[in-house]
């Protein structure tokens, strides 16, 4: 079911409060619509933080322009919706790539596979479920959303995810889903808007978190890939900074956040010519 014409409005607008924000008007952005795999079965929406890259941008110069910004709006859709393919079989294309993006390298896909399928599933496993993120627009180049591009778009992602909500209850109530699916999906989707209200402090049990921080050291000890590793560390640290050889700040994930992992991790990260790695865990 393609999404409402109210949803491509608020959409539309949280586009413009994007490029109104933003104080560099030529650095590229990239917009996401959520995608709905072909053989959807009503079971499993995943949700994302944000995209890392994705088809094509634009910038807050360009989405400034109301005529360029419903032809880039279209555009994204037009993109998200085919009638004529699966938009969630890009998943298994890539999967295993041996040049640019690998879906297999991914720790956010490899994880949503064995939660949809188990050790061995089905290979349209991704055309079987809807995929969309918090925050809908990213920076061109990748990575996460920083504070700004958050803050100027957290308003309208709230009412987004209650148009999901809303347009999900439309949809159990044409009895396409049964109720025990229709809760489940609304108390996840529930939970991610509550995610993103600005004000919210999650409190952590320290048994939880020392179980996180040491099935962590566990999975990097494991990893045998660069690639892995990496994904791993990104878990972790949002951002991390340094000068040459000398270490200047890094910056969790809210996730790491969630799980008291600010009180647990070593505040100093070592940087290597291969990539950043966090300083060695304890035992204890």
């Amino acid at each position: 079911m393609p999404m409402s014409s109210n949803y491509e409005r608020t959409f539309e607008r949280m586009l413009a409060e994007v490029a109104a924000a933003a104080t560099e008007l030529d650095v590229p952005l990239v917009p996401f619509w959520p995608i709905r795999g072909a053989a959807y079965d009503r079971e499993l929406i995943v949700i994302g933080r944000s995209v890392n890259g994705w088809v094509d941008d634009w910038t807050a110069r360009q989405l400034r322009d109301p005529v360029e910004r419903g032809r880039a709006v279209a555009a994204i859709r037009s993109d998200a919706e085919p009638a004529d393919r699966d938009r969630m079989g890009w998943v298994t294309e890539l999967w295993g790539a041996r040049s640019g993006y690998n879906t297999r390298r991914s720790a956010f896909w490899r994880a949503i596979r064995r939660i949809s399928g188990g050790d061995d599933p089905t290979p349209d496993w991704p055309s079987r479920l809807i995929w969309t993120n918090l925050y809908k627009v990213s920076p061109g180049a990748g990575w996460n959303p920083g504070g700004d591009l958050q803050r100027a778009q957290r308003q309208s992602a709230l009412e987004v995810v209650q148009l999901e909500l809303a347009e999900l209850a439309l949809e159990h109530a044409a009895e396409r889903i049964d109720d025990d699916a229709y809760m489940a999906r609304l108390t996840q989707l529930r939970s991610q808007r509550a995610a993103i209200d600005e004000g919210q402090q999650v409190r952590v049990m320290a048994d939880r978190a020392v179980e996180w921080l040491r099935a962590f050291a566990k999975a990097i000890a494991a990893a045998n890939l660069p690639d892995e590793r990496s994904d791993l560390v990104h878990a972790i640290y949002e951002r991390i900074v340094v000068a040459g050889p000398r270490f200047v700040s890094a910056r969790l994930t809210p996730a790491a956040y969630e799980r008291g992992m600010a009180l647990a991790l070593p505040q100093v990260v070592m940087a290597r010519p291969t990539g950043l790695e966090p300083a060695t865990f304890g035992s204890g």
